[in-house]
């Protein structure tokens, strides 16, 4: 039987740990935030900015590096799940090569 490592934290529980965690004044950098603290979007949430389909953003951002992809293997009498998150640098990153695409076939 597999063991289970994942922590379940409450909203409560979260805010108390990263109160704890985090620097008690904002640290000013040249570097870009952690992968972790910028927003991450759905595919549904990417479509309806750009004016696509989920299922395009999907194929788009499959094979993008950066982009988080969380499954949950198919099961005995349960399908399997894919759970997909993109960091806005990576849109931000497909969205200037789909940019210079364009221009280039005028």
């Amino acid at each position: 039987m597999a063991t289970d490592t994942t922590i379940r934290l409450n909203k409560h529980e979260w805010d108390k740990l990263m109160s704890r965690t985090a620097p008690s004044a904002p640290v000013r950098s040249r570097k870009p935030a952690p992968v972790g603290l910028e927003p991450h979007y759905t595919p549904e949430e990417l479509g309806a900015a750009w004016h696509l389909s989920a299922n395009t953003i999907r194929r788009m951002f499959e094979n993008e590096t950066g982009v988080l992809l969380i499954t949950r293997p198919e099961k005995m009498h349960k399908r399997g799940y894919k759970t997909m998150r993109i960091p806005k640098t990576v849109a931000d990153r497909v969205r200037s090569k789909c940019r210079v695409k364009g221009m280039e076939e005028k």
